[in-house]
């Protein structure tokens, strides 16, 4: 009895030490926030969250204590929030480039204080008008690695 309790005691150490090595991975692979808003119909800023199945309405969330909405529109304004998660970005020259990115090709995105450091805050753009452009990801690359995020795209009720 003694040697199964040592066993099952040793086995338990193991596997919370493997739940530490996942969550702290989980936490490190993006270094970077990047938080997404639109100017839904030129009318209301709206935090874009993929997935929150809004069905393209711009609603009231109380969690979040703004407007938000699941896509962005072709040719509504779009802007994002770089905010650094880890060390590293923390510092000085984190911040490298950032670009909008899909099948029909690349544009440079400009920052607001440009300097390297994070927080920073993408300039507003508009979203390309071309079906093209469909598949939008917002690239960021810092110290740590270049990072992506998707803009959903589509239309509005």
């Amino acid at each position: 009895m003694n040697i199964i309790n040592k066993i099952t005691r040793n086995l338990g150490r193991l596997a919370a030490l493997a739940v530490l090595g996942v969550a702290f991975c989980a936490s490190q692979c993006q270094a970077v926030n990047i938080e997404m808003w639109v100017l839904a119909k030129g009318k209301t800023w709206a935090m874009i969250i993929p997935g929150s199945n809004t069905g393209g309405y711009v609603i009231y969330n109380a969690q979040h204590g703004c407007y938000i909405t699941d896509r962005a529109q072709r040719g509504e304004t779009v802007k994002a929030n770089l905010t650094a998660s880890t060390a590293p970005e923390k510092g000085p020259a984190a911040l490298k480039r950032c670009w909008l990115s899909s099948t029909g090709g690349t544009r440079e995105l400009s920052l607001y204080w440009n300097d390297g450091w994070l927080p920073d805050q993408i300039k507003s753009f508009t979203m390309p008008t071309s079906v093209f452009w469909d598949n939008n990801y917002i690239n960021v690359k810092t110290v740590s690695g270049a990072f992506s995020l998707r803009i959903p795209c589509g239309g509005r009720p």
